[in-house]
């Protein structure tokens, strides 16, 4: 069974074996701890067999969630969750990108510390398709009483239309070298906190590096180390902003492991310092 296929299996088991009937919000209220998990755009996160230990921010307190199949956690924008791979687990995450959406399917043991890896594929969207105005629908939901009774249908919604999707016929998708790169800034915005390099993404694509160069030349018409710290740079300008984390923790969060080149880096493509941009936000 191929990967997309092994991926539609999954989102069969979880509409037909366990659909959603709890959805846990999770929230910005707090600052990332180390290791959290944070991206530019919203997650869904389904265990399809065994328990999914994950911490989340909500309402200004860290919880930790023990979901089993039939719940979900759903990760906005810039919010943060925390998986405890302490037993185990079975989880089908869904990042929703603006023109991708990215499907990853880990299985962990419950033994070593953390996964060997995840099974992955991504589809391309519209901005106008029916995943991207569920997700608007799911987002704009604020009152508890609503995210409770209305989150977990919307969920469900958002499956199926993920599902419908992935049957797409070929024809209909876009031009290869698109779609590629599309792949490819969205698995930068998932992992620019790790040190991920072009030969490392080319890697992972199984393309030829100076390919990974050519496509940001001809599609993004950049460097794609310059990808890297644009996506790097506006995490640090969100966090600049809403919390008051030292710097070399900011750095560390974004991906940059010297303080002092992360600073070289934020005044290159903003033209002020990182404290200074904090103190305008003020």
């Amino acid at each position: 069974m191929n990967t997309p296929e092994i991926i539609k299996q999954s989102l069969h088991d979880l509409l037909e074996i366990h659909p959603i009937k709890c959805l846990h919000f999770a929230d910005s209220s707090l600052a990332p701890p180390p290791l959290a998990y944070v991206t530019p755009f919203p997650r869904l996160a389904i265990p399809i067999s065994g328990v999914y230990p994950v911490e989340i921010a909500r309402s200004w307190k860290t919880r930790q969630v023990d979901c089993v199949p039939g719940d979900g956690v759903f990760v906005g924008r810039h919010c943060w969750d925390r998986p405890r791979w302490t037993q185990a687990v079975s989880v089908l995450t869904i990042l929703f990108g603006k023109k991708q959406i990215g499907f990853s399917l880990v299985t962990h043991d419950g033994v070593t510390d953390d996964p060997e890896g995840a099974i992955k594929c991504s589809v391309p969207i519209s901005r106008d398709s029916l995943p991207a105005n569920i997700l608007d629908t799911l987002i704009s939901l604020n009152d508890p009483f609503a995210r409770e009774s209305i989150g977990p249908l919307l969920a469900g919604a958002l499956l199926h239309s993920c599902a419908l999707i992935l049957k797409k016929p070929e024809a209909s998708q876009p031009k290869r070298a698109g779609h590629t790169y599309d792949a490819i800034c969205l698995y930068v915005q998932e992992n620019y906190q790790q040190q991920i390099t072009r030969d490392s993404v080319a890697e992972h694509f199984g393309l030829h590096p100076c390919h990974i160069s050519r496509l940001f030349h001809d599609e993004g018409h950049m460097h794609f180390s310059d990808y890297i710290n644009l996506v790097r740079i506006e995490r640090a300008k969100f966090l600049l902003k809403n919390y008051d984390m030292p710097m070399k923790e900011i750095s560390s969060n974004c991906g940059f492991s010297d303080t002092a080149y992360f600073c070289r880096v934020f005044r290159a493509l903003t033209g002020i310092t990182p404290t200074t941009y904090r103190l305008q936000g003020l």
